[in-house]
């Protein structure tokens, strides 16, 4: 097997209201793709 690195950076924002504060972290993060989990 061949060496290699793997980076997987996450960020996880939990609590009440928390969606609301997606627009700005992904403006901060430029992020163009995310994944929501939601429940409860």
């Amino acid at each position: 097997m061949q060496a290699f690195e793997y980076c997987v950076p996450t960020r996880i924002v939990f609590g009440k209201d928390s969606v609301e504060k997606l627009p700005e972290q992904l403006k901060k993060s430029g992020a163009s793709r995310v994944l929501v989990v939601y429940g409860g």
